[in-house]
């Protein structure tokens, strides 16, 4: 099989033997595969796109990474479910760098000047 007729029979897969959750895998899987995105790598995945990974392809796709108040965490890996440096990072930090730059001041964010900013 090619890469996209693999594709597609382990999105088929995922649909039918996890339910939802293996439908939203699959469309994460494809969104990775796609290349639309930065930092997935989807020439490595589609080595991984045979019905002996099904279980590691679900648990790095069922959903995007969770993040609670200790911050970012999980297996580093592939997928949208494990930590991945620098999707992650961007993704991250990209509210902040929004918040600095509207906010007036001195740029730590307060939105104020700082007096122990000179």
């Amino acid at each position: 099989m090619n890469v996209p007729e693999s594709l597609d029979h382990i999105c088929g897969l995922l649909a039918e033997q996890f339910g939802d959750l293996g439908e939203e895998a699959a469309r994460r899987l494809r969104l990775w595969m796609s290349g639309d995105l930065p930092f997935t790598y989807p020439e490595v995945l589609a080595q991984h796109l045979r019905e002996d990974y099904l279980d590691l392809l679900i648990e790095v796709f069922w959903q995007e990474l969770p993040f609670g108040t200790g911050g970012r965490r999980g297996p580093v890996g592939y997928g949208a479910n494990p930590y991945h440096s620098s999707y992650d990072r961007t993704r991250a930090l990209q509210p902040s760098s929004r918040s600095l730059s509207r906010s007036p001041g001195h740029g730590c964010g307060c939105g104020q000047r700082c007096p122990r900013v000179p």
